[in-house]
């Protein structure tokens, strides 16, 4: 079982590197957006606003899961710090196990809506791209956070066994 979640923290990583690299494109494709309009060029990069949108939400789908694994988000602790390590722990689990019911039920929804998307054709104002590849990626976010979530859970249960 620890060589799955290791093999799968690195997997994290991954996602989370290719999450770097698709934010500094953004990035670029800004700075190229600002030049291009200036008065020498006039003609700015088409679809320039859709493209960051949409890369920008692949990024954080690609991010989030990593960030939860490696417990990159903010936590207002302060009084679950007075507890002792077992009752934190514990309240750590049901925390960790009502966030992942949420995650669940994101998901699904996410997949619903995906699907009504390719039902409907629906496609972004001005490129044209199919809205559900784009919602995919989303998905597929939720899921990898999903796989983040259990990951904690086994190791917040493996701990407080060992208390």
């Amino acid at each position: 079982m620890n060589k799955v979640i290791e093999i799968t923290k690195k997997v994290f990583s991954k996602f989370d590197v290719a999450a770097a690299v698709i934010l500094f494109a953004t990035c670029l494709l800004v700075v190229v957006n600002v030049i291009t309009r200036t008065d020498l060029f006039k003609a700015p990069v088409f679809g320039a606003y859709e493209i960051v949108s949409f890369l920008t939400l692949i990024a954080i789908s690609f991010a989030i899961a990593h960030c939860s694994i490696a417990d990159g988000h903010v936590r207002l602790t302060f009084i679950i710090d007075k507890l002792s390590a077992k009752v934190r722990n514990i309240i750590n689990i049901i925390l960790l196990i009502v966030a992942t019911v949420n995650y669940i039920l994101i998901t699904w929804n996410l997949g619903k809506y995906m699907l009504e998307r390719a039902a409907f054709g629906e496609v972004a104002s001005v490129l044209r791209i199919p809205i559900q590849y784009i919602v995919v990626f989303v998905v597929f976010g939720f899921f990898l956070l999903l796989i983040a979530q259990i990951i904690k859970i086994i190791e917040l249960i493996r701990s407080w066994k060992e208390n």
